[in-house]
């Protein structure tokens, strides 16, 4: 992408925990690549203003979120949210790893939909991309005690929404018990 080796660099580095990223943020599929596009693009413009994040990380983090919130803005009808741990599946992944994998996706993206915006976000981050909760703070331009207030609060809920996903429904007997007859 950028023709200068620094940015190159940033680019290859950064590409595929963007696209993961913008992913797990709901953006379509057919609105990734776009997206991805226009985070670096957003980067080569503004990449005197990195020096002000506490890490560059973050800062492609907080540039990355605002594409995505931008796009979700734009969008007039609502869309399948996407998840993906891995950019791409492998060509030669067997059938029922495949759909293992898939059926995880989907219950990671049931689990992520169900969050609040401002607590997917960090979810996100933490869990999925191993930012740290400072670097989260500049990414989202909240406080540190923000973070740690939403952290806690997203995995609470993946936590309960597993166990209630994991956990099939019981079925209560009539209440015509057999007192044999």
């Amino acid at each position: 992408m950028p023709a200068d080796p620094e940015l190159r660099a940033i680019y290859e580095r950064y590409h595929d925990a963007v696209w993961r990223t913008l992913a797990c943020l709901g953006l379509a599929d057919d609105a990734i690549e776009d997206a991805v596009q226009e985070v670096f693009l957003v980067v080569h413009r503004r990449f005197d203003d990195a020096e002000h994040y506490t890490s560059l990380k973050s800062w492609i983090y907080a540039i990355t979120r605002r594409v995505a919130w931008h796009a979700h803005r734009g969008a007039a009808r609502t869309r399948r949210r996407l998840a993906a741990v891995e950019p791409r599946s492998i060509d030669d992944e067997l059938p029922e790893d495949h759909a293992a994998r898939q059926q995880a996706r989907a219950i990671l993206l049931r689990i992520l939909d169900s969050m609040p915006d401002e607590q997917r976000d960090v979810f996100v981050l933490a869990e999925i991309e191993g930012l740290s909760a400072p670097e989260i703070a500049a990414a989202v331009e909240v406080g540190l005690n923000t973070v740690y207030s939403r952290l806690r609060l997203a995995r609470a809920r993946f936590e309960r929404e597993a166990e209630r996903i994991a956990t099939p429904p019981q079925t209560f007997a009539s209440g015509r018990g057999d007192h044999g007859t």
